[in-house]
């Protein structure tokens, strides 16, 4: 935010950088915190996840229109405000958000990392921590159900998101399996579908936790993922799902149950 401030005033245009489009200035910006994005806002909409605009934090990038047809972005400052270059004409300036010219999404690229180490405070008799990280270089989210392993991928830089719900000790197996060529995992708890996409190529690596409980945990699948892009989320929560749907990602259902959400 600090680097982008230094370029209020700035007038839009091409011939940065004395003058800056609204994708140039968040380029820059990023390039300061060693972070390199690509030029076109429908380039910059790919990157890191998806957040609520409810739920902004400094450093959030919003986006107006639609995934793949994004004409606008700016930087979100705080207080309901962001920074931006708006249009020719006009300099890069900040404003707040309003009903007029409200924002379509937003992406957060920055380590969502919420300060806590991997826990299982909290964890009953009968009960697994489902942990959550993401790797923002990679653009990829993980789920386990081992403190051990949590603790180790925390340690070598992934964002630690906390306990996305809590899974039974026992009940059906929920498995784990992983394809090498875009380093993504996927969880299933259809033993058919596991065994399909082993035999396309992928790596099966066990049974990762349980499904049991009243609680619908739901995948959502990304048709637009292309390399090492996550193409799958799972989520407990209806208000995430409900986003990513709303910015074009297709809705599997109900993967499997949980117990209880964690307050750890």
């Amino acid at each position: 935010m600090n680097e982008a401030k230094k370029y209020l005033g700035r007038p839009y245009g091409l011939d940065e950088p004395r003058e800056l489009t609204c994708d140039r200035l968040v380029l820059y910006a990023y390039k300061a915190t060693n972070i390199d994005v690509p030029r076109l806002t429908t380039n910059q909409e790919k990157l890191g996840v998806e957040v609520s605009l409810n739920n902004l934090q400094k450093g959030d990038l919003i986006f107006w229109r639609d995934n793949g047809v994004t004409y606008h972005v700016a930087i979100y400052v705080g207080d309901n405000q962001y920074i931006h270059a708006p249009d020719y004409g006009q300099n890069v300036q900040i404003n707040s958000i309003n009903p007029y010219f409200k924002p379509s999404f937003a992406r957060r690229i920055l380590p969502t990392d919420n300060g806590k180490e991997p826990n299982n405070n909290g964890q009953k008799t009968g009960e697994q921590y489902i942990h959550r990280l993401y790797n923002m270089n990679e653009g990829q989210h993980y789920y386990t159900g081992a403190l051990f392993e949590a603790q180790s991928l925390k340690k070598v830089g992934w964002s630690y998101e906390g306990v996305g719900w809590v899974a039974p000790t026992t009940g059906s197996n929920v498995y784990r399996v992983y394809n090498p060529n875009s380093g993504e995992h996927l969880y299933t708890s259809s033993a058919f579908e596991k065994d399909s996409i082993v035999k396309a190529g992928w790596k099966y690596e066990g049974v990762s936790w349980h499904s049991g409980g009243k609680l619908p945990v739901y995948r959502l699948f990304n048709p637009k993922a292309t390399g090492k892009q996550e193409s799958h989320h799972y989520t407990l929560n209806t208000y995430e799902r409900d986003n990513l749907v709303r910015s074009g990602w297709k809705s599997d259902g109900v993967a499997w149950n949980a117990l209880r959400y964690a307050q750890n």
